[in-house]
């Protein structure tokens, strides 16, 4: 009686077997040093000064920049006309965007 071929271990070559290992580790490597090189590329596009993304985004941060000013001073325009205006509080207001300016 013979038993059906799924069922019999053949032997396998531990040189092909080895073989293989070696070619998918050394496939591993080359991806990785290809992926790290892109990573490079994309980060070297994005801070790139005279890039137009480096551009947008400090646009946008003077955009902000503006608003919060504009909206500080409806604030602070509103207070003063309820009389709640004090100039401790407009001195307060300025001295973390200072810091942060500054550092």
């Amino acid at each position: 009686m013979s038993l059906p071929t799924l069922l019999i271990q053949v032997p396998s070559d531990n040189y092909s077997d080895s073989a293989v290992g070696i070619s998918l580790v050394r496939s591993s490597i080359q991806l990785s040093q290809q992926t790290v090189e892109s990573w490079n590329k994309v980060w070297g596009d994005v801070v790139n000064p005279s890039g137009a993304l480096w551009a947008g985004l400090c646009n946008l941060g003077t955009t902000l920049a503006a608003m919060s000013i504009i909206l500080l001073a409806i604030k602070m325009a509103a207070d003063y006309q309820e009389k709640r205006f004090l100039w401790s509080e407009l001195a307060a207001s300025f001295i973390y965007p200072l810091v942060i300016a500054l550092f």
